[in-house]
Protein backbone atom coordinates (compact mmCIF):
# COMPACT_ATOMS: atom_id res chain seq x y z
CA UNK A 1 0.00 0.00 0.00
CA UNK A 2 0.95 4.36 0.64
CA UNK A 3 0.92 6.61 2.93
CA UNK A 4 0.94 6.41 6.46
CA UNK A 5 0.70 3.40 8.24
CA UNK A 6 -1.83 3.50 11.42
CA UNK A 7 -1.29 3.83 14.99
CA UNK A 8 -2.06 0.82 16.84
CA UNK A 9 -3.25 0.71 20.73
CA UNK A 10 -3.50 -2.08 23.50
CA UNK A 11 -6.67 -4.62 23.74
CA UNK A 12 -8.13 -5.40 26.86
CA UNK A 13 -5.93 -8.43 27.32
CA UNK A 14 -2.55 -6.53 26.34
CA UNK A 15 -2.60 -7.56 22.55
CA UNK A 16 -2.02 -4.94 19.99
CA UNK A 17 -4.76 -3.94 18.06
CA UNK A 18 -2.76 -4.72 14.75
CA UNK A 19 -4.70 -6.81 12.22
CA UNK A 20 -1.52 -9.49 12.21
CA UNK A 21 -1.27 -9.55 16.03
CA UNK A 22 -2.61 -12.76 15.72
CA UNK A 23 0.44 -14.15 14.08
CA UNK A 24 3.26 -12.17 16.25
CA UNK A 25 4.07 -15.62 17.36
CA UNK A 26 4.94 -16.94 14.25
CA UNK A 27 6.04 -14.11 12.26
CA UNK A 28 9.71 -14.02 11.09
CA UNK A 29 9.68 -11.62 8.39
CA UNK A 30 8.45 -8.43 7.43
CA UNK A 31 8.60 -6.79 4.26
CA UNK A 32 7.54 -2.96 3.98
CA UNK A 33 7.50 -1.36 0.26
CA UNK A 34 9.02 1.81 -0.98
CA UNK A 35 5.23 3.67 -0.67
CA UNK A 36 4.92 3.74 2.37
CA UNK A 37 5.63 6.43 4.44
CA UNK A 38 5.46 5.46 8.30
CA UNK A 39 5.45 2.77 10.71
CA UNK A 40 2.80 3.45 13.02
CA UNK A 41 3.12 3.28 16.63
CA UNK A 42 3.90 -0.48 17.89
CA UNK A 43 2.77 -1.78 14.78
CA UNK A 44 5.31 -5.26 15.24
CA UNK A 45 5.35 -4.73 19.05
CA UNK A 46 6.34 -8.07 20.91
CA UNK A 47 6.75 -9.66 17.37
CA UNK A 48 8.80 -11.91 19.18
CA UNK A 49 10.04 -14.73 15.96
CA UNK A 50 10.82 -11.69 13.94
CA UNK A 51 14.62 -11.79 12.61
CA UNK A 52 15.12 -9.45 10.66
CA UNK A 53 13.63 -6.15 9.16
CA UNK A 54 14.78 -3.76 6.27
CA UNK A 55 12.96 -0.23 6.72
CA UNK A 56 12.81 1.70 3.14
CA UNK A 57 14.02 5.23 2.58
CA UNK A 58 9.98 5.62 1.68
CA UNK A 59 9.52 5.77 5.65
CA UNK A 60 10.06 9.17 7.20
CA UNK A 61 9.15 8.58 10.98
CA UNK A 62 9.61 4.54 12.93
CA UNK A 63 7.43 5.93 15.35
CA UNK A 64 6.81 4.93 19.22
CA UNK A 65 7.33 1.13 19.97
CA UNK A 66 6.98 0.02 15.97
CA UNK A 67 9.53 -3.20 16.76
CA UNK A 68 10.10 -2.73 20.63
CA UNK A 69 10.13 -6.25 22.26
CA UNK A 70 11.36 -7.95 18.95
CA UNK A 71 14.12 -9.50 20.94
CA UNK A 72 15.10 -12.08 18.40
CA UNK A 73 15.55 -9.17 15.95
CA UNK A 74 19.19 -10.26 14.40
CA UNK A 75 19.47 -7.73 11.62
CA UNK A 76 18.49 -4.17 11.18
CA UNK A 77 18.57 -2.20 7.66
CA UNK A 78 17.64 1.59 7.87
CA UNK A 79 17.93 3.22 4.47
CA UNK A 80 18.82 7.14 3.56
CA UNK A 81 15.68 8.74 3.86
CA UNK A 82 14.09 8.15 7.09
CA UNK A 83 13.91 11.61 8.74
CA UNK A 84 12.84 10.47 12.51
CA UNK A 85 13.25 7.54 15.01
CA UNK A 86 10.71 7.95 17.93
CA UNK A 87 11.32 6.43 21.86
CA UNK A 88 11.23 2.60 22.10
CA UNK A 89 11.06 2.17 18.15
CA UNK A 90 13.40 -1.22 18.66
CA UNK A 91 14.48 -3.56 21.35
CA UNK A 92 17.10 -6.31 20.52
CA UNK A 93 20.37 -7.26 21.46
CA UNK A 94 23.31 -5.59 19.03
CA UNK A 95 26.48 -4.37 19.09
CA UNK A 96 25.91 -1.92 16.72
CA UNK A 97 23.38 -0.31 14.80
CA UNK A 98 24.17 2.53 11.71
CA UNK A 99 21.52 5.62 11.67
CA UNK A 100 21.12 6.73 8.33
CA UNK A 101 22.74 10.74 7.20
CA UNK A 102 18.96 11.23 6.32
CA UNK A 103 17.84 11.44 9.76
CA UNK A 104 17.41 14.53 11.61
CA UNK A 105 15.66 13.81 15.22
CA UNK A 106 16.82 10.52 17.20
CA UNK A 107 15.44 9.64 20.64
CA UNK A 108 17.93 8.59 23.07
CA UNK A 109 15.58 5.86 24.22
CA UNK A 110 15.31 4.60 20.66
CA UNK A 111 17.12 1.22 21.08
CA UNK A 112 16.69 -0.85 24.26
CA UNK A 113 19.77 -3.28 24.32
CA UNK A 114 21.93 -2.15 21.93
CA UNK A 115 25.56 -0.92 22.83
CA UNK A 116 26.70 1.11 19.99
CA UNK A 117 25.23 4.38 17.50
CA UNK A 118 26.83 4.82 14.12
CA UNK A 119 26.19 8.04 13.45
CA UNK A 120 27.39 10.47 10.91
CA UNK A 121 28.55 14.41 12.06
CA UNK A 122 27.92 17.58 10.28
CA UNK A 123 31.30 16.49 8.12
CA UNK A 124 28.88 13.18 7.02
CA UNK A 125 32.16 11.05 8.92
CA UNK A 126 30.63 8.15 11.00
CA UNK A 127 31.65 7.76 14.52
CA UNK A 128 30.46 5.38 17.00
CA UNK A 129 29.01 7.22 20.15
CA UNK A 130 27.82 4.64 23.34
CA UNK A 131 23.97 4.17 23.23
CA UNK A 132 22.76 6.49 26.31
CA UNK A 133 19.29 4.62 26.72
CA UNK A 134 18.27 8.24 27.74
CA UNK A 135 14.85 9.63 26.62
CA UNK A 136 16.48 12.81 25.30
CA UNK A 137 15.48 13.66 21.54
CA UNK A 138 18.81 14.83 19.71
CA UNK A 139 20.13 15.96 16.10
CA UNK A 140 22.07 12.80 15.41
CA UNK A 141 24.80 14.80 13.42
CA UNK A 142 25.60 17.14 16.83
CA UNK A 143 28.31 16.16 18.85
CA UNK A 144 26.23 17.94 21.68
CA UNK A 145 24.10 14.80 23.24
CA UNK A 146 23.40 15.88 26.82
CA UNK A 147 21.77 13.23 29.50
CA UNK A 148 19.38 15.56 30.68
CA UNK A 149 15.80 16.14 30.60
CA UNK A 150 12.33 16.94 31.84
CA UNK A 151 9.78 14.61 33.55
CA UNK A 152 7.44 17.60 33.95
CA UNK A 153 7.10 21.20 34.39
CA UNK A 154 8.45 20.94 37.76
CA UNK A 155 10.76 18.32 38.07
CA UNK A 156 14.16 17.61 36.19
CA UNK A 157 17.20 15.01 36.07
CA UNK A 158 20.85 15.16 34.77
CA UNK A 159 23.04 11.93 34.69
CA UNK A 160 26.65 13.13 34.82
CA UNK A 161 29.99 10.70 33.27
CA UNK A 162 30.23 8.88 36.49
CA UNK A 163 26.62 7.19 36.21
CA UNK A 164 24.61 9.53 39.27
CA UNK A 165 21.39 10.20 38.09
CA UNK A 166 19.94 13.55 40.01
CA UNK A 167 16.17 14.67 40.10
CA UNK A 168 15.43 17.62 41.61
CA UNK A 169 12.15 19.74 42.09
CA UNK A 170 9.20 19.57 43.56
CA UNK A 171 6.28 17.40 43.86
CA UNK A 172 5.63 13.59 42.54
CA UNK A 173 7.59 12.20 39.84
CA UNK A 174 5.25 10.92 36.94
CA UNK A 175 3.95 7.47 36.98
CA UNK A 176 5.66 5.24 34.01
CA UNK A 177 4.31 1.65 32.62
CA UNK A 178 6.11 -1.39 32.34
CA UNK A 179 4.87 -2.29 28.88
CA UNK A 180 1.73 -4.43 30.18
CA UNK A 181 -1.72 -3.49 29.44
CA UNK A 182 -0.90 0.24 28.68
CA UNK A 183 -2.73 2.22 25.47
CA UNK A 184 -0.19 5.18 25.90
CA UNK A 185 2.85 3.17 26.30
CA UNK A 186 4.84 5.90 28.58
CA UNK A 187 8.18 4.42 29.32
CA UNK A 188 10.27 5.78 32.21
CA UNK A 189 13.46 8.02 30.43
CA UNK A 190 15.45 5.46 32.56
CA UNK A 191 14.11 2.00 31.58
CA UNK A 192 16.59 -0.51 31.98
CA UNK A 193 19.00 1.60 31.47
CA UNK A 194 22.76 0.21 32.21
CA UNK A 195 24.51 4.00 32.40
CA UNK A 196 22.91 4.86 35.69
CA UNK A 197 24.71 3.66 39.29
CA UNK A 198 23.27 5.55 41.69
CA UNK A 199 20.57 7.85 41.76
CA UNK A 200 19.67 10.94 43.91
CA UNK A 201 16.53 12.29 44.73
CA UNK A 202 16.37 15.69 46.20
CA UNK A 203 14.14 17.50 49.08
CA UNK A 204 11.04 18.62 47.09
CA UNK A 205 10.29 15.73 45.58
CA UNK A 206 6.83 13.55 46.88
CA UNK A 207 6.95 10.41 45.23
CA UNK A 208 8.73 8.23 43.43
CA UNK A 209 6.55 7.12 40.30
CA UNK A 210 5.66 3.94 38.88
CA UNK A 211 8.31 2.03 37.46
CA UNK A 212 10.84 5.18 37.02
CA UNK A 213 14.26 2.92 37.93
CA UNK A 214 12.97 -0.41 36.82
CA UNK A 215 15.27 -2.34 35.70
CA UNK A 216 18.24 -0.69 36.32
CA UNK A 217 20.86 -3.41 36.80
CA UNK A 218 23.70 -1.25 37.66
CA UNK A 219 21.91 0.83 40.12
CA UNK A 220 23.70 -0.01 43.17
CA UNK A 221 22.25 2.95 45.65
CA UNK A 222 19.40 5.39 46.14
CA UNK A 223 19.57 8.60 48.52
CA UNK A 224 15.86 9.30 49.20
CA UNK A 225 14.59 12.59 50.70
CA UNK A 226 12.92 13.75 53.75
CA UNK A 227 10.00 15.33 51.72
CA UNK A 228 9.36 11.51 50.57
CA UNK A 229 5.34 10.35 51.22
CA UNK A 230 5.57 7.57 49.49
CA UNK A 231 7.32 4.53 46.85
CA UNK A 232 5.18 4.21 43.99
CA UNK A 233 4.40 0.95 42.11
CA UNK A 234 7.31 -0.77 40.68
CA UNK A 235 9.77 2.18 41.25
CA UNK A 236 13.18 0.15 42.10
CA UNK A 237 12.20 -3.27 40.39
CA UNK A 238 14.72 -5.30 39.05
CA UNK A 239 17.74 -2.74 40.13
CA UNK A 240 20.94 -3.81 41.72
CA UNK A 241 19.99 -1.83 44.91
CA UNK A 242 22.17 -3.72 47.45
CA UNK A 243 20.24 -1.68 50.64
CA UNK A 244 18.03 0.75 50.87
CA UNK A 245 16.92 3.18 53.62
CA UNK A 246 13.12 4.39 53.36
CA UNK A 247 12.92 7.94 55.05
CA UNK A 248 10.68 8.26 58.11
CA UNK A 249 7.87 10.83 55.87
CA UNK A 250 7.30 7.78 53.84
CA UNK A 251 3.45 6.07 54.70
CA UNK A 252 3.16 3.73 51.96
CA UNK A 253 5.45 1.57 50.19
CA UNK A 254 3.21 0.39 46.80
CA UNK A 255 3.19 -3.61 45.03
CA UNK A 256 6.42 -4.65 43.21
CA UNK A 257 8.42 -1.35 44.67
CA UNK A 258 11.82 -3.34 45.17
CA UNK A 259 10.32 -6.83 43.39
CA UNK A 260 13.23 -8.74 41.84
CA UNK A 261 16.13 -7.04 43.39
CA UNK A 262 18.27 -9.98 43.60
CA UNK A 263 21.26 -8.12 45.26
CA UNK A 264 19.06 -6.52 47.86
CA UNK A 265 20.58 -7.30 51.43
CA UNK A 266 19.34 -4.86 54.00
CA UNK A 267 16.18 -2.76 54.08
CA UNK A 268 15.46 -0.03 57.01
CA UNK A 269 11.61 0.52 57.05
CA UNK A 270 10.41 4.19 58.44
CA UNK A 271 8.45 4.89 61.74
CA UNK A 272 5.34 5.93 60.79
CA UNK A 273 4.65 3.57 57.59
CA UNK A 274 0.88 2.37 57.34
CA UNK A 275 1.49 -0.05 54.23
CA UNK A 276 3.33 -2.59 52.39
CA UNK A 277 2.04 -3.82 49.14
CA UNK A 278 1.43 -6.76 47.55
CA UNK A 279 5.26 -8.37 46.35
CA UNK A 280 7.00 -5.01 47.39
CA UNK A 281 10.01 -7.81 47.84
CA UNK A 282 9.44 -10.30 46.26
CA UNK A 283 12.27 -12.35 44.63
CA UNK A 284 14.77 -10.30 46.55
CA UNK A 285 16.92 -13.42 47.16
CA UNK A 286 19.81 -11.73 49.42
CA UNK A 287 17.59 -9.96 51.56
CA UNK A 288 18.80 -10.93 54.94
CA UNK A 289 18.05 -8.11 57.66
CA UNK A 290 14.76 -5.78 57.78
CA UNK A 291 14.74 -3.02 60.46
CA UNK A 292 11.37 -2.57 61.74
CA UNK A 293 10.71 0.56 64.01
CA UNK A 294 9.11 0.29 67.40
CA UNK A 295 6.65 2.53 66.63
Amino acid sequence: GTGDMTDYSFDDIGNTTAPWSPYYNTMKTVVIEDAVTSIGDRAFYECIALTEITVPGSVSVISLGAFYACDDLAKVELKEGIKSIEKNAFSFSAESVTIPKSVETLSLAAFTNVKTLNVYDENGELRSVENPNINSIVDPKSTDWKSAGKMNESISWILDDDGTLTISGEGQIPDYTNGLYSDFMEYSPFWFNDNIKKVIIEEGITGTGNYTFSGCKNLKSVSLPSTLNSISMGTFAETGLTEVTIPNGVRNIYQESFESCEDLKKVTLPYGLKMIGFSAFNLCKSLTEISIPET
